[in-house]
């Protein structure tokens, strides 16, 4: 009888502790959820009040050598005289025609045309934003990372936005400070010190504005900073 109610405790227990374990992961979940639809909310916010306000740029037209290929982060852009083809890996990717006008998406589940005639004029978006992880949740910040994202899109005469390629890169939080320490052994690591990838976005739209013949707008979000600190002594090691 004692062996019978001990077992029966433990199994009520176990099952006490996996709940207990399940409501928290649920609660981080939503948690996470929440404060990424509040992100992306005010990101759209702050996008569309630039947009409204029509800062955009004339295109620079270059005269180039054809045939011309660049990088974009993991993409490969090569412009004939005739097309700017655009791969990722061995994939190609997207397809501008200049002497047909036609913009064409090459994808697995669809193939997509849009008409030059169509578009109002590129769009470069840059985000530099710190990406908080559940591993980092549990390590004060050591396993989040800091991103650098450009995306650019076109936005249609009828305001809708089409993204054509968006690129990233990404290191994590800890080495990120390791690196400055690296370089600042003897004193606080400098807060303002940031990295900053906007030139390759801004290289490629200048790139196909100057080819498309059409203008441009560049949107720089403010940059997101931590809620928490990740610092380290000279030893290595997480204060």
């Amino acid at each position: 009888m004692t062996l019978y109610f001990s077992h029966k405790l433990g199994l009520e227990r176990f099952r006490f502790e996996f709940l207990d374990i399940l409501v928290f992961l649920m609660i981080i979940g939503i948690y996470f959820s929440v404060s990424s639809i509040k992100k992306i909310l005010k990101l759209k916010a702050f996008r569309d009040n630039i947009i409204s306000e029509g800062r955009t740029k004339e295109p620079k037209i270059t005269k180039m050598d054809f045939p011309f290929r660049t990088k974009f982060v993991e993409f490969d852009i090569d412009i004939s005289s005739k097309e700017i083809e655009v791969f990722k890996g061995r994939r190609k990717f997207l397809t501008i025609n200049k002497s047909s006008e036609i913009l064409k998406f090459h994808s697995f589940l669809f193939k997509r045309k849009i008409e030059i005639n169509d578009v109002k004029f590129l769009l470069l978006e840059y985000h530099h934003f710190y990406e908080y992880t559940f591993n980092g949740w549990m390590s004060r910040g050591q396993f989040d990372n800091w991103k650098w994202l450009n995306t650019i899109s076109i936005v249609l005469n009828s305001g809708k936005i089409v993204e054509l390629i968006s690129g990233s890169l990404e290191e994590s939080a800890y080495k990120s400070d390791f690196n400055e320490l690296t370089e600042n052994p003897f004193g606080n690591l400098p807060k303002q010190k940031v990295k900053n990838y906007l030139g390759i976005g801004e290289k490629t739209v200048n790139l196909l504005s100057g080819e498309l013949n059409l203008k441009y707008l560049i949107i720089d979000y403010p940059q997101g900073m931590p809620m928490h600190k990740v610092t380290l002594d000279t030893a290595g090691k997480t204060e």
